[in-house]
């Protein structure tokens, strides 16, 4: 059987054959962060202004951890067509990552203008918190609803506003919300100790490494409050597994030796 080609079928072939080459390529790299994203990509080789493609590509290069290359994708989304405003909280998100916060302002602000979740606002909470509005973040995390991570996040605002009291019941909030948040712990633990709580200090503290063993910050506060209570052996303990997870920190060594004297 004769088989001819129309200069029609030849495009069609080609494109279906060199697309196929090029999704195989593409999808060694991309497939590994996103399922889809061998297939963004080609679709982005074809037309870059498919703004669907370069927002889908930028999400799985930031959960790849490649914020720059996120924060290029979500510029080129959002360039492709201005009307669609999804892309501006992980454009934020990773942009202030980088620490172009201008930048971040810019698309927090319009994540917020074009988008009533309260993801928005904890993202632009964050933001001005970088930038050290700390009345304006504060005021942006308290819109953020009760999400465990707004909650620690308002927190640390009310700290820096010297509201301790606020920033109490933003951190039992957090627990509430995810009772394995163990920056919350910690930071109720901190707020206990200031105020001289050494029982509810010493719990939360205790509870922070046991959620996160790994804290240096939570062993070596829970070392010098055993210190100060006169619990030599305690605070001998806690210092010991923190020096074991950085030998090289001269701060505690210095103070396991004068533990030791």
């Amino acid at each position: 059987m004769k088989v001819s080609f129309s200069y029609a079928n030849y495009q069609f072939w080609l494109f279906a054959i060199g697309g196929g080459l090029l999704a195989l390529a593409y999808g060694r790299v991309w497939d590994r962060a996103r399922p889809t994203t061998a297939g963004d990509q080609l679709a982005v080789e074809i037309d870059p202004g498919y703004a669907l493609g370069q927002y889908n590509i930028g999400v799985a290069l930031q959960a790849a951890g490649d914020a720059s290359g996120a924060r290029a994708r979500y510029a080129a989304a959002e360039a492709a067509d201005p009307t669609d405003h999804t892309p501006c909280a992980d454009h934020a998100q990773v942009a202030l990552q980088l620490g172009k916060l201008d930048e971040a302002l810019a698309e927090a602000r319009c994540a917020v203008d074009h988008d009533d979740d309260a993801g928005a606002e904890h993202v632009l909470g964050r933001v001005l918190a970088a930038r050290g509005d700390t009345a304006g973040a504060a005021a942006a995390l308290a819109r953020a609803g009760d999400g465990a991570a707004a909650q620690l996040d308002l927190g640390v605002a009310e700290i820096a506003l010297g509201d301790r009291a606020a920033a109490g019941s933003a951190f039992r909030a957090a627990i509430a919300g995810d009772p394995a948040l163990a920056d919350a712990w910690f930071d109720l633990g901190l707020l206990a100790m200031q105020a001289e709580d050494t029982d509810d200090a010493r719990a939360d503290l205790v509870v922070a490494v046991t959620l996160a063993p790994t804290m240096i910050k939570g062993l070596r506060n829970l070392a010098a409050l055993e210190a100060l209570a006169g619990r030599r052996g305690s605070a001998l303990m806690w210092l010991d597994r923190a020096i074991a997870l950085e030998p090289g920190d001269a701060g505690l060594v210095t103070l396991r030796d004068e533990l030791l004297r």
